[in-house]
């Protein structure tokens, strides 16, 4: 997991934001498999949000994108999004 976190702050700085936080929630289990949520919050310009979000998407590791927030502050915008990963839960 701490290599998914890299490579999402890299996307993030690369991108050109300024990242506020990144913070692992507490997993949730299916039937199959188990989920890891991910709060962010970064700021930056309407493009790079837009490159950050592309970049995230190209990610190998399967990551979701969800309930997005994003709000104005001055000449830049701030959003806040959740990501979720998941891995096959092989405990049952």
């Amino acid at each position: 997991m701490p290599g998914l976190l890299e490579d999402i702050s890299d996307i993030g700085r690369g991108a050109g934001l300024s990242i506020n936080s990144i913070a692992l929630q507490a997993e949730r289990k299916s039937k199959f498999y188990v989920e890891l949520p991910i709060n962010i919050n970064v700021v930056g310009s309407y493009h790079e949000l837009g490159q950050f979000v592309s970049g995230v998407a190209a990610i190998k590791r399967i990551v979701t994108l969800h309930d997005y927030s994003i709000r104005p502050g001055g000449d830049r915008l701030s959003m806040t999004i959740q990501a979720k990963t998941y891995r096959y839960d092989d405990t049952k």
